[in-house]
């Protein structure tokens, strides 16, 4: 191919479906992982030419912080920001890093440890 992140064309629209038949050089090619460095940077230079504001995969820190979840009912929500307690979109509950001690004993106190009852 001239060039590799060429995209492959098909007709319809969104409501049809095809069923694509295999194309002839299939079998001659090895395809890349989907986390290869090249495809991720194709994806950041096309984030910037379409102006997206979110990075690709590649640019994205993973955190390592060590983490204690707080059970945080919604209505009490703000207390928990106050204390410095962050939200976690993927698992779905507030938590403070384990670094932070007197963040982690007001929690204590408002009873936001899941080993507490309130």
């Amino acid at each position: 191919m001239k060039d590799e992140l060429a995209t492959v064309s098909a007709a319809g629209t969104y409501k049809t479906w095809r069923k694509w038949s295999t194309p002839s050089w299939a079998g001659t090619v090895t395809l890349r992982p989907l986390d290869d460095p090249r495809a991720l940077a194709a994806l950041d230079e096309l984030n910037k030419k379409r102006h997206k504001k979110q990075p690709s995969a590649s640019n994205q820190q993973v955190d390592h912080t060590e983490r204690v979840a707080l059970v945080v009912p919604y209505a009490r929500k703000d207390e928990a920001k106050s204390l410095g307690a962050r939200w976690s979109p993927i698992d779905k509950h507030w938590w403070l890093p384990t670094s932070e001690i007197t963040a982690l004993e007001k929690a204590a106190a408002l009873g936001f440890l899941p080993n507490q009852t309130t």
